[in-house]
């Protein structure tokens, strides 16, 4: 049976996690898992992530946590090892969320003639409070630049903290500034994205822009788009402008 029925059964055991599962960055995780028929506690639980491992291209499962009768065992070795608190049913709890429990985790449950089943619930990441928020710096051109003759860097747009990683749009006014074609090359967009060891982006993007002389009032600025728990939310950056000449 494919990873991804929620839920999960194979032969007569009938499983249930939540098929998606938000939380914040640097919060405890917890995953309930159910079944059904209600067997008492003959029976065995495995949790399992799924993951990509660098040497080969499918994905792979790895148990990071079982219990055995009655008694829960937690795998060694994983880099869940020491984040898993052990239960008294069968939900998964971690102490404290990362970014790379952005993932599928797999609730198995087997109960001898029975039968198995499983189920899986997708873990989604996100930043929701400070000091993970991102936060937006811009940084303008200070020398004066000449009308319609060629592209300028306008200004910076730094995003930190942020997770997942977030998109930068810049606008002129309220018009958003888009990266053009040739033959023109009236806006040039280039951005910069970076991964830190806590698993979070910094994304920078810079603008060139070829002036016109209609742009002597206009105010430039980047809007940070990045998604919520069951929302999108922006933040916009101050307003600059140019010198011209």
């Amino acid at each position: 049976l494919p990873p991804s029925v929620v839920p999960g059964t194979l032969a007569a055991i009938t499983v249930n996690v939540s098929p998606l599962v938000e939380v914040e960055l640097g919060k405890p995780l917890e995953i309930p898992c159910t079944y059904k028929p209600s067997i008492g506690n003959a029976v065995n639980v495995q949790w399992f992530i799924v993951s990509t491992p660098h040497f080969i291209s499918k994905l792979t499962r790895l148990r990071i946590i079982y219990k055995d009768m009655n008694e829960f065992l937690i795998d060694d070795g994983t880099d869940y090892s020491d984040r898993i608190n052990k239960g008294t049913d069968f939900t998964l709890m971690l102490n404290t969320t990362m970014a790379m429990d952005e993932r599928d985790f797999i609730c198995q449950v087997s109960a001898g003639p029975a039968g198995v089943g499983e189920a899986t619930a997708s873990v989604k990441v996100f930043c929701n409070s400070p000091p993970a928020a991102p936060k937006v710096d811009i940084t303008a051109s200070t020398l004066p630049v000449l009308v319609n003759k060629q592209l300028y860097k306008i200004g910076e747009c730094l995003v930190q903290n942020a997770y997942p990683e977030p998109n930068i749009t810049w606008y002129k006014g309220s018009v958003p500034l888009l990266p053009s074609a040739a033959p023109h090359f009236d806006v040039k967009v280039t951005p910069t994205v970076t991964k830190e060891t806590d698993g979070t982006f910094t994304v920078t993007s810079v603008l060139n822009y070829k002036p016109q002389k209609s742009d002597v009032r206009a105010k430039y600025h980047c809007e940070v788009n990045y998604k919520m728990p069951g929302s999108s939310k922006a933040i916009d950056s101050e307003k600059i402008n140019v010198t011209m000449h």
